[in-house]
């Protein structure tokens, strides 16, 4: 077994094919094998045919330039959970008996330098028949999300801004996040509000990277 990354965060001259290629030879070379090894790819992304251009062979175009050319490349698309869903189709691709060993990528180039066409892109994540002319970006579905549950567990907003304390926490000994900086309860706190309760620092951020195992 072998893991390998490429650090998350903004690389506007970097291409989505490096990041996923970059994650692909460390997972391997982790794992101390060779492109002969592989028996077949799954690679997971959402969101290139909208904000790099790529539809149809995603997986395919990160694959070849490394010498993978020549196995089943099987893509994988299920929004937040595309990369999951990969290695659960490479794990029973495996007990089945029909590979021995698979490699499963994901990579995502979120940074376009336009926000507004990176959250268009993600709007489309929702049921757009449904959701397309109410209005409603994601943080305010998450938003009544999260004052429903505030309300049947009787917790309140400095659960949240621990939360993200903690996570940030986590982030500083964390080679490949984004921001590596502690930042405290008061700082979340203080960040602006962009759908009660959730504010600024308890988002996710725009960003580029990729993963694979």
């Amino acid at each position: 077994n072998g893991v390998g990354f490429h650090p998350f965060g903004r690389f506007p001259d970097k291409s989505l094919k490096t990041l996923a290629a970059t994650a692909a030879l460390a997972a391997l070379d982790d794992a101390g094998i060779g492109i002969s090894g592989i028996d077949a790819a799954l690679c997971a992304n959402a969101y290139s045919g909208l904000l790099n251009g790529q539809e149809s062979i995603r997986g395919e175009t990160w694959l070849r330039g490394i010498g993978l050319g020549a196995i089943p490349v099987m893509n994988v698309e299920n929004a937040c959970a595309s990369g999951s869903t990969a290695v659960h189709l490479a794990c029973m691709g495996i007990a089945s008996g029909n590979y021995d060993t698979v490699l499963v990528v994901g990579a995502e180039k979120m940074f376009v330098n336009d926000t507004g066409r990176t959250l268009a892109a993600l709007a489309n994540s929702a049921d757009t028949e449904v959701m397309g002319n109410i209005g409603m970006q994601f943080s305010a579905v998450d938003a009544i999300r999260v004052r429903e549950m505030m309300a049947e567990e009787d917790v309140g907003a400095e659960a949240f801004e621990w939360i993200t304390m903690k996570n940030h926490d986590h982030a500083v000994s964390n080679p490949i996040a984004q921001y590596r900086k502690p930042i405290s309860m008061e700082q979340v706190r203080a960040s602006r509000m962009i759908a009660d309760p959730i504010r600024l620092l308890m988002c996710s951020a725009i960003s580029d990277g990729a993963a694979a195992l």
